[in-house]
């Protein structure tokens, strides 16, 4: 390895010697520290340059793959630590061959260790080559290092000193690929050659499946090893059999896209055409799917597959985790059904790319087919960890490689009538590893460069790895060659239609192309064009043809896909996004790719598919570090994190850390963007969370920020976002009239607005969260019949709009309502609807609120032990989000009064009054002393004084408060323990002068209770 300084002559010419020699000092040091971690020997450091050994004095076989890495080292250590200051780059140069390596007496110097050989030269001559901060390689080094690193042919290249050109690599890094390129299928098929025991296992498991027991066979084995091969026969020997064939495969860049290969199946099997109106589409899927459907299931697939459903019914109605749980549901039917008319064969191919809702679907199918005629094979890489091993009718099947006697023979019947010669028979068995698709490939370029020799005895070298087979054999296809680069950055699957519009070249020519890697054997093709699809035998070869383009060119067909697909299917940002963002990104437009990747995230939040959301959304995270600082970048990541703030809190709660990070974040982002939309939004987030854990403080502020922006917005809908937040604050603040004139005025401001949900994790409609939440402040103030007028508006509202989240939020808001103003008939009724809602839709935080109130209804009902688990089941799964629990506790200190516990009570009644000391949510104070005070009058007379004073404190806070409903509770309270005590008239004192504010006409339970006492002490 030859390692050479970038721009030293003018870093030495601009500064002074002595620093300058300190750098240098620094980049030696630097390099042979790095290099020693990879077995690297520093031979010579020559001013700004140096060499390295690898694989001396001691050898390696992997000593180029060891010089590489410590390359990428060297170059990824001088990045990321500057020197004195100074940023450097180096060019390297690396080579690989024979040389004699001994010990040297050089004139007036000691001992020194020596090689002699092309080899060092070379490296030195290809470091010229290099870009600063890459590295290059020759030839023979890429030999070595497979397909371990990423890299772009050069090209031959004419270096000083050398006769003939030279092959030259450049490498960009670490790739995705294994050690070596893996090798291919060619058509037609050689006989299946050492797999006759794997076969024959399949067949007795399609036999038991087919009775009606249902089974899983999984096949595991390295690339190429003949997974494919094996399905492919299991066919063949069935092809006689009246069965049902469903395949799905999967794709490395889908893997983060919901149910990619199920999409792709239907489609295919529902024979879409490029240019099918959506009617057209929507009769075919009907006709495929035969049987009639409910109006809800022939909706879920017509948005499975991206087409508008039907008017019949809409799955808007649906929160996103149902939804994708009844899509499930729709498969796992669709199956059955096909399963009771003839046997079925599902596979599954690569499912170790499989998306994790696919993964959730074969779970489906795994647990759901024992009693039918169904035989799903699965193929994976060994990397991939199969979970359902331990299942009943599973099986794990791994297969290894052939033995040299069946290479031989699969190489034989590859060669045909070229009868190649035992010794070079035994070589391709040799080099093949036992990889089938290795031997099927290295035979077929030796056959084809024999063909192309004048000499009758092919004598020719076999290429070292799989990756040059292939790329020699596309070679001899100049006019194919391009078509398959580009159908290669497209992917495993391509259209006509996209090819054609990528490759750019005349019909004629690019038909001929296509033609030629059809006969190779390269591709298949299904269907005739413009309407055909084609198909990369294997990923590998795919992956083949695309790592032979340079970046350049790559960069432009990326490019160009992302201009055809925007051309060829309408409305792409929404459909296929994450395909977008791909392209894009690969593209170098990584401006758009985030943007992509964005939305991408956005549709699998709005599916309930988290984990694929999350994919998408890290996946622009990882894009927007090239992208250079300033309000874009800002605004980028200020939308990426806030959707990633919304997966946080499905997954963690309001309080996990994800969510948490990401909306801090978001916030200084948008800031720094400039755009106070986005700020309000961001601002939302952080409010949501403070408010949530109890920090009113911090969220009354992030409140009157955002009602401060947002008088500088034109559209009310924005206003009334902040405002309702600063509503909610004061009412928890215990400012029940200034929470009062904040909901009405925000009423008054967005009336007759329609319904604009608002971006969040469960947005809901404003006017609902307005009317529901007035309506607490307005009971807490007394004002019993208009309160519960708003509450039955919002959630008429709610139910009008058919907007599940704001039903659900409006429920849960009417539960506290009837529960501040005691009508335990309509808690009841409330809490029921609630809690059957959040079941059916999977939200479940307010299906923890929803239990909470139905743990309270069986205590006051009679059912103690029930109603208590209930409650403190909720408060567990509440307490897991980080949500401060201090009204909850009111609502469990009442009940375990009610059940006689009065120990566990107090200790509830003092664990809210703590947490809303701490937190400054103090509305419910004056109630919970008011329970407290009732507890100790009750259960322990020698606490009397204390019980009487804590009912005094109820009614100075309730005063404070201007918080009629609680004076009133709490100033009966206390009358009936002076009436008992003999103290009738300051009883009456008390009362009469609350009851007398209230005026005449209400029949509120807390009026009619307090006008009982009076009547008793007048």
């Amino acid at each position: 390895m030859f390692c050479d300084l970038v721009g030293s002559t003018a870093l030495g010419t601009r500064l002074d010697p002595e620093t300058f020699r300190q750098i240098l000092a620094g980049y030696h040091a630097l390099i042979s520290a790095t290099v020693a971690k990879f077995e690297g020997f520093v031979r010579h450091r020559i001013g700004d340059g140096a060499v390295v050994y690898f694989g001396w004095p001691k050898g390696n076989e992997a000593c180029a793959e060891h010089a590489v890495r410590a390359g990428l080292a060297v170059i990824d250590a001088l990045a990321r630590a500057p020197i004195e200051g100074e940023k450097l780059l180096v060019r390297i140069g690396i080579a690989t061959g024979l040389v004699v390596a001994g010990e040297f007496l050089l004139l007036g110097t000691s001992s020194e260790h020596e090689i002699v050989g092309d080899t060092p030269h070379l490296a030195a001559r290809l470091q010229t080559l290099a870009e600063p901060g890459t590295l290059v390689v020759s030839q023979e080094t890429r030999k070595q290092i497979g397909g371990m690193f990423s890299c772009d042919h050069l090209g031959e290249v004419t270096l000083k000193g050398f006769a003939s050109p030279i092959h030259a690599w450049r490498i960009y890094g670490e790739s995705k690929a294994r050690s070596r390129f893996k090798a291919l299928h060619t058509a037609p098929l050689p006989p299946m050659v050492g797999r006759d025991e794997e076969l024959e296992f399949l067949l007795r498991r399609w036999k038991q499946a087919s009775s009606g027991e249902g089974r899983l066979a999984w096949i595991s084995g390295d690339a190429g090893i003949g997974k494919s091969r094996l399905v492919q026969a299991m066919m063949d020997r069935l092809r006689h059999e009246n069965y049902i064939c469903l395949q799905y495969f999967c794709s490395q860049h889908s893997q983060d896209t919901s149910l990619h290969p199920v999409i792709a199946q239907l489609r295919h099997a529902a024979k879409f055409g490029t240019d099918d109106p959506e009617q057209e589409q929507l009769t075919k899927l009907e006709v495929l799917l035969s049987n009639p459907l409910p109006a809800e299931e022939l909706s879920l697939f017509s948005e499975l597959l991206s087409i508008s459903p039907p008017h019949q019914f809409h799955t808007s109605q649906l929160s996103p985790q149902r939804k994708k749980e009844k899509t499930l549901e729709a498969l796992l039917r669709q199956l059955r059904n096909l399963a009771e008319s003839r046997p079925v064969l599902m596979i599954l191919e690569d499912a170790h790319w499989a998306d994790p809702t696919t993964r959730d679907l074969l779970e489906l199918v795994i647990n759901g087919i024992e009693a039918l005629p169904v035989l799903v094979i699965a193929t994976s890489r060994p990397e991939f960890r199969v979970p359902w091993t331990d299942r009943v009718g599973v099986t794990l099947m791994t297969l290894s490689k052939v033995g040299r006697k069946q290479a031989v023979a699969i190489a034989g019947y590859v060669a045909g009538a070229a009868a190649l010669n035992d010794e070079l028979l035994d070589r391709i068995a040799t080099q093949a590893e036992g990889v089938p698709l290795y031997i099927e490939e290295l035979t077929k370029s030796v056959v084809e460069r024999a063909n192309a020799s004048a000499t009758t005895q092919p004598i020719v070298s076999i290429p070292p790895t799989l990756q040059a087979s292939l790329m020699a054999r596309l070679d001899r296809l100049p006019g194919a060659k391009f078509v398959a680069q580009c159908g290669a950055v497209i992917g495993r699957e391509f259209s006509y239609q996209l090819i054609a519009a990528i490759a750019q070249q005349p019909e004629e020519l690019l038909l001929q192309a296509l033609d030629e890697l059809v006969v190779s054997g390269l591709v298949f093709r299904r269907g005739e064009p413009p309407d055909a699809n084609y198909l990369f035998k294997h990923a590998l070869l795919q992956d083949a043809a695309y790592e032979s383009l340079l970046h350049s060119s790559r960069c432009t067909i990326h490019s160009r896909a992302v201009q055809a697909i925007h051309q060829l299917i309408p409305h792409a940002d929404d459909i296929c996004p994450e395909l977008l963002a791909y392209h894009c990104a690969q593209a170098g437009l990584v401006e758009r790719a985030v943007n992509h990747s964005t939305r991408a995230g956005e549709l699998s939040i709005t599916r309930s598919a988290m984990e694929e959301a999350r994919a998408h959304l890290e996946q622009g995270m990882r894009l927007l570090k090239s992208l250079p600082d300033g309000p874009a970048r800002c605004g980028l990541e200020a939308k990426l994190l806030l959707a990633l703030q919304t997966v946080g809190v499905v997954t963690h709660g309001y309080g996990g850390a994800d969510a948490v990070n990401a909306a801090e974040r978001a916030v200084t982002l948008a800031r720094g963007a400039g755009r106070n939309e986005l700020l309000i939004r961001a601002l939302f987030g952080e409010w949501a969370y403070k408010s949530h854990v109890g920090d009113l403080p911090g969220s009354l502020k992030v409140a009157q920020e955002m009602v401060a922006l947002a008088d500088h917005q034109a559209e009310p809908l924005v206003w009334g976002q902040a405002s309702t937040a600063l509503g909610m604050n004061y009412g928890f603040a215990g400012r029940f009239v200034e929470a009062r004139q904040i909901f009405e005025g925000c009423l008054a401001k967005i009336k007759n607005r329609g319904s604009v949900p608002l971006e969040g994790l469960h947005p809901q409609d404003n006017e609902v969260l307005a009317r529901c939440f007035l309506s607490l402040q307005l009971a807490c103030l007394g004002q019993f019949e208009q309160s519960t007028a708003e509450a039955m508006k919002g959630i008429q509202r709610a139910r009008q709009l058919q907007h599940m989240p704001s039903i659900a939020v409006a429920l849960t808001v009417g539960c506290r309502h009837a529960w501040l103003t005691r009508n335990e008939e309509l808690l009841a009724e409330r809490a029921t609807e609630l809690v059957e809602l959040c079941e059916e839709q999977r939200f479940p935080y307010w299906l923890a609120r929803g239990r909470c109130y139905s743990g309270w209804i069986a205590v006051h009902r009679g059912e103690f032990d029930y109603g208590i688990s209930q409650l403190n089941e909720a408060i567990s799964t509440l307490r897991a989000s980080s949500v401060a629990l201090w009204n909850i506790h009111g609502l469990v200190a009442e009940a375990y009064a009610r059940a006689g516990d009065s120990e566990n009570a107090l200790r509830h009644i003092d664990t809210a009054l703590t947490v809303s000391s701490k937190t400054g949510e103090v509305w419910l104070d004056a109630e919970l002393h008011r329970i407290k005070g009732e507890i100790l009058l009750e259960t322990a007379p020698r606490l009397a004084e204390q019980g009487e004073k804590h009912l005094k404190q109820s009614i100075e806070i309730a005063r404070n408060q201007t918080a009629k409903l609680w004076e009133l509770r709490a100033s009966a309270s206390l009358a009936r323990y002076w009436s008992a005590t003999g103290r009738d008239s300051a009883a009456r004192a008390l009362l009469e002068p609350i009851l007398n504010s209230f005026g005449q006409g209400t029949d509120a339970p807390d009026f009619s209770d307090a006008k009982n006492v009076l009547a008793r002490v007048s």
